[in-house]
């Protein structure tokens, strides 16, 4: 998982169109999803977040609700496929239906060593300059 997430910030065409759409003015709401919601979309929300001005703990402490949902999505499963499941199959089930500050603090670790600065890796991988970012906070935030 921490491979993944150090991966996941660079190079990422689902999160260049994810900046697009974000800095493109639009009516009502932008879903972000995946299958799991919680390492392409985490990652995908605190790139959201980063842009508006949020700081990193504020975007941890998001990232980490998503734990709450998690955990009622793993008991359905294992409920579900509970007698099926095979010790290391019922592991692979929490290992994906996860959440650790650890995965997160991976993908920023590798930010950090790559770009120095969160604002420096939005600006270069996703063109989401301080100019740009200024326009969306404004569109997008209230006083």
């Amino acid at each position: 998982m921490l491979q993944l997430y150090r991966q996941l910030p660079f190079n990422n065409p689902a999160y260049r169109q994810l900046a697009a759409w974000l800095t493109t003015p639009f009516e009502g709401a932008l879903l972000q999803h995946c299958a799991v919601g919680k390492d392409r979309t985490g990652v995908g929300c605190a790139l959201t977040l980063f842009a508006v001005g949020c700081d990193s703990e504020t975007v941890m402490e998001e990232y980490l609700l998503t734990h709450g949902m998690l955990t009622q999505v793993e008991a359905w499963m294992l409920e579900l496929l509970g007698n099926d499941l095979t010790a290391q199959g019922r592991q692979s089930l929490a290992d994906i239906l996860t959440v650790k500050e650890s995965y997160l603090a991976a993908a920023l670790s590798a930010i950090h060593q790559r770009y120095g600065t969160v604002d420096a890796w939005l600006a270069a991988e996703y063109q989401l300059t301080a100019p740009v970012r200024a326009a969306l906070q404004a569109r997008l935030l209230e006083e």
